[in-house]
């Protein structure tokens, strides 16, 4: 772009990056350690004006259950990136980007000689394997840590060598197809728009773009900064402009929220540090925050038919942030059910029903993300792996109800 002449350079975070690439850093001589983001006094609708304040200004609202949300406004804070936003970011990437095709034959072949193809590997992740990547990583300059690859279904992303769910994808594109199909039968029985809580790099959220079209658009949400690049660069190579990506956390507040973020295992960061045994090399940021209740009840959100949320053990704050978007939208909900991350967190299986039952009459099942089972929600007794529950209203729209049910019967599940 015109007056673009620098580019991200590694360690620097989300928001440096882009007043780094756009000239606008008060001190560009440096790395930027030294003061913060600043919101500037007039936007100029491009990425900087959006992110360079990104971790400043966070405007705390009330938080009142109910008939209160009809007072609240949407915090103004909050970044939102579109297409032209996240092609910007991918702009900035272009000289990080390297070739780890060598990283990835080698991971591949060692897992197949270890169990056969390199395939469903979230299913069936071993320590040798983790210990084959942790290895490996070492090796990844810092000058090109970035890669490019293409999942299964042909969606493009913008992976990180050293990321633990990147080098998943890149041995096996394949790995998410699970959950990834699940979603896109349920906007297939009920089209709408999309809410995608815990984006990661965006593949997931990309592919019901995708899928989507023109037919519906996309909320997706990511606190993470350097993650939050990565999906935004995955949003552009794939031209997406159904898309919306907010560089927030959701809860049950809005406001800001000490954020646990895991440099080399991005799919474990969450408000809480967890013994997750994998590249536990957690640093502290502070994030912006934002009840769902409350983007609802400023228009932002119309139209949900499907909401996903995979926040490693926050999904209940999720949730008790958006029992009137519930109630009143009546999506269906797609949230991971951990029982080690759910018990650290403090609930239940039963509490999670009991706020989505709250809000709407739902049923509930499971999928597990391992074997691809459907189970019943609560989980078996002594069924311990981790599963996406999904709950589905039992009364949909005029039009829509027959048909879901119809299909769910059909499919034995």
């Amino acid at each position: 772009m015109p007056g673009s002449t620098t580019s991200i350079r590694p360690g620097d975070s989300l928001d440096e990056a882009i007043h780094h690439r756009h000239g606008t850093c008060p001190h560009p001589g440096s790395r930027c350690r030294s003061h913060p983001p600043v919101r500037r006094a007039a936007p100029h609708g491009r990425a900087g004006d959006l992110m360079a304040h990104n971790m400043a200004h966070n405007r705390r609202t009330p938080t009142g259950p109910g008939p209160n949300l009809v007072t609240m406004t949407a915090p103004a804070d909050l970044t939102r990136l579109g297409l032209a936003e996240c092609r910007e970011v991918l702009a900035g990437t272009e000289k990080l980007v390297g070739d780890h095709s060598a990283m990835w034959a080698a991971l591949r072949e060692a897992e197949f000689q270890r169990s056969g193809p390199a395939s469903n590997l979230l299913g069936r992740v071993n320590h040798l394997f983790v210990d084959d990547f942790r290895r490996r990583r070492e090796d990844v300059s810092p000058r090109h840590p970035f890669f490019t690859g293409t999942l299964d279904n042909g969606i493009r992303y913008l992976g990180d060598a050293r990321d633990w769910p990147s080098a998943l994808h890149a041995v096996d594109p394949g790995c998410n197809s699970l959950l990834i199909d699940a979603l896109g039968r349920e906007l297939a029985r009920r089209p709408g728009n999309y809410v995608d809580v815990g984006t990661n790099i965006g593949v997931v959220a990309s592919s019901m773009a995708t899928q989507l079209g023109t037919r519906g658009k996309v909320f997706a949400f990511e606190p993470s900064p350097d993650t939050m690049r990565l999906a935004a660069s995955t949003v552009a190579l794939n031209g997406l402009d159904n898309v919306t990506l907010f560089n927030a956390a959701v809860s049950d507040s809005d406001g800001e929220l000490v954020f646990q973020t895991t440099p080399g295992n991005s799919a474990i960061a969450s408000p809480r540090r967890h013994n997750f045994g994998l590249l536990n090399e957690w640093q502290e940021v502070t994030v912006p925050a934002v009840r769902l209740d409350t983007l609802h009840a400023a228009g932002e959100l119309e139209g949900v038919t499907l909401l996903k949320i995979d926040v490693e053990g926050h999904e209940l704050s999720v949730l008790q942030g958006a029992t009137g978007f519930i109630g009143a939208a009546l999506p269906t909900v797609v949230y991971e059910y951990t029982p080690v991350a759910a018990r650290d967190n403090g609930w239940s299986e039963q509490d999670s029903m009991a706020l989505i039952s709250g809000a709407g009459d739902y049923e509930f099942t499971a999928l597990g993300e391992g074997d691809g089972r459907w189970v019943t929600f609560p989980l078996p007794e002594g069924y311990t792996d981790q599963v996406n529950v999904v709950a589905r209203p039992r009364d949909l729209p005029a039009g829509d109800t027959r048909q879901a049910r119809g299909r769910w019967r059909r499919r034995g599940r």
